[in-house]
């Protein structure tokens, strides 16, 4: 399971990949938090598998919330992919993506009218 996990402080959000459109398994997630008192309060967006966090950062840190995450049994660090990560697959996939369709308008327009032209529908 993948978990990107975005902070700022007094906000920490969580998305479970395998959670998505699991409200029960994401209160899962919240009800052990507010059973160690150590969050103001919290969110769950079933659609995204998020868990959205308020603490209050002048008497606990996101590490605490993750580490009890840990212990628990609900995530697994090495799993975890923070916000930068995140932002350079984005930009990779999307890289990857354009440059596969200018590759392909390319040979489209370079074969046009030619008998390879058919080649430039399977690019």
């Amino acid at each position: 399971m993948k978990y990107y996990v975005h902070n700022v402080p007094g906000r920490l959000r969580i998305k479970f990949s395998e959670l998505k459109n699991d409200e029960i398994g994401l209160t899962r997630v919240i009800e052990r938090l507010y059973k160690h008192d150590i969050i103001e309060s919290a969110t769950v967006n079933s659609r995204t598998g998020s868990v959205l966090i308020a603490y209050d950062p002048a008497s606990v840190n996101h590490d605490v919330i993750l580490d009890l995450l840990v212990n628990e049994g609900m995530i697994d660090l090495s799993d975890v992919i923070c916000n930068d990560k995140y932002v350079k697959d984005m930009v990779y996939r999307t890289g990857t993506s354009l440059s596969k369709a200018i590759a392909g308008i390319f040979i489209d327009v370079v074969l046009e009218g030619t008998p390879l032209s058919l080649l430039s529908v399977f690019i």
